[in-house]
């Protein structure tokens, strides 16, 4: 009997026990794979079909979608479906999602323990930390700091420690432009549309994120944002002094973009991660001109306590930073509507599992811009996640920066809230205006901390804060 599974990749759902769906009856089954708003890796995942046909003697029909569409939908055609990381908040609120149990996970060869800590706990995660989970990580990048190895030698520079080191290397390099390049710059963050908001949080998440603080976007109690409070508005003032530097030089860019700009000789630094190039060739790439190297994003000394309202000192240095998670990424989830859960299950840890690291074309996530490596035994594999252009030297530092800072104390996650997208686009649009010279950053987070309230209040407080909650692992 040929059974009929969908698989979604846009939203998540998580699988239900069924009687006819036990682990000996996981073959013949045929998966509709539903791939959202990432052309690349549905393409990627259509070349595996051969490949899980095989194995399973069933079949896999990889289909795409948008969020928008997915968002717009009362429930997930599919069995599985694979999103944007910041969508799994929406989607369990909705009830689209069925939880997934680890040791399942693990007996299809999942093994959650070689996945980075935060990845496991914290992005794939949603509610109190139990044996179950909501979704399968493809990938989650996090922003680094990436810069020219040969003129920092040169120059006798260090990767900045903290944000404020970080703007007298800006005001150093700012001294000595090349005078072959009018279009350089010391630095470039991504500060696009939909980045600008990211960068922000990026900035200020050393600021805001003390170890046992949950109260950092929203007050855990009230849902009021604090988006406007002084780690923000901080940030919020260091970012727009950076980008003054470089206005005129360009539109603004994305990560990519951002690394982009580095290979081509056009800064000294850059924020954003060493994407595929947009999966063009390696033949149809430019040569690189840039020896790169990777840190960290800053960090800071001084954090600013929510309860008693003041600025402290960190008191361990090696305790400066804190990893914004989930800027960007791929989740798995099954649909809570499928019939055949645990097929579902089996198919996302054989997409995500180190079962294939010896193949390439296996790892479907290699294929997408929006992800990176995500496991411990694929640090050694690391260029098959970055650009071409890159040595096996700056793919391996780079790898090694993405273990660390995926396994630190400190963190802070956007918001991946019902309506999140709205609440970031408010944020994004006053960034955008202090970075224009139009308002300064205490009013025009105040504005978005208006709009962040209105958008709670039409949602419904109760509800949004117990999504909070869920969010940072609460109940």
């Amino acid at each position: 009997m040929l059974l009929a599974v969908t698989v979604a990749i846009c939203g998540c759902a998580t699988p239900e026990t069924s009687d006819d769906d036990a682990p000996s009856s996981l073959s013949g089954v045929s998966l509709r794979v539903l791939v959202v708003d990432d052309p690349p890796l549905a393409e990627a995942i259509g070349w595996m079909r051969g490949e899980w046909n095989a194995q399973t003697d069933g079949q896999l029909v990889v289909q795409q979608t948008t969020a928008e569409k997915l968002l717009a939908s009362e429930s997930i055609d599919g069995d599985v479906v694979i999103y944007r990381s910041a969508l799994l908040g929406e989607l369990a609120e909705r009830g689209s999602l069925m939880p997934i149990n680890k040791a399942a996970l693990d007996s299809f060869g999942y093994d959650a323990g070689d996945v980075f800590p935060l990845v496991q706990r914290s992005v794939s995660v949603w509610g109190e930390e139990t044996e179950t989970t909501y979704a399968v990580p493809l990938g989650s990048p996090v922003l680094v700091l990436m810069y020219r190895k040969d003129l920092f030698t040169e120059r006798g520079l260090q990767p900045p420690e903290t944000w404020q080191e970080y703007q007298q290397l800006v005001s150093k390099l700012s001294d000595k432009p090349p005078a072959d390049r009018p279009d350089w710059s010391p630095t470039l963050e991504p500060l696009a549309d939909r980045w600008r908001a990211t960068m922000l949080l990026a900035r200020a998440a050393a600021y805001a994120k003390t170890r046992d603080n949950y109260s950092t976007l929203f007050r855990l109690k009230t849902m009021r944002p604090l988006i406007d409070g002084p780690p923000f508005v901080r940030a919020l003032r260091e970012l727009a002094a950076t980008a003054a530097v470089n206005k005129a030089k360009g539109d603004p860019i994305t990560p990519q973009g951002a690394f982009q700009a580095l290979l081509d000789g056009r800064c000294a630094m850059a924020i954003g991660w060493p994407s595929t190039a947009d999966n063009r060739p390696p033949e149809r790439l430019a040569p690189s001109r840039a020896d790169c190297g990777f840190a960290e994003l800053p960090g800071s000394r001084d954090v600013y306590d929510v309860g008693d309202q003041k600025w402290l000192s960190r008191n361990t240095p090696d305790d400066l930073r804190a990893t914004l998670l989930a800027t960007s990424g791929r989740l798995g989830s099954v649909v809570k509507s499928s019939k055949h859960p645990q097929a579902g299950a089996r198919l996302l840890a054989w997409l995500s599992s180190g079962d294939q690291q010896d193949r390439s074309a296996s790892i479907p996530s290699t294929h997408s811009s929006a992800t990176t490596l995500f496991r411990h035994t694929q640090i050694s594999a690391a260029r098959r996640w970055v650009d071409p252009r890159l040595d096996r030297t700056a793919a391996s530092q780079y790898a090694r920066t993405v273990r660390t800072s995926l396994r630190r104390k400190r963190y802070l996650t956007i918001v991946r809230l019902p309506g999140s997208d709205r609440y970031m686009e408010a944020l994004d649009i006053a960034v955008e205006e202090v970075v224009a010279g139009r308002q300064t950053p205490h009013a025009a987070l105040q504005k978005a901390a208006s709009q962040w309230q209105a958008i709670t209040d039409e949602l419904g407080v109760d509800g949004q804060r117990r999504a909070y909650e869920r969010s940072l692992g609460l109940e």
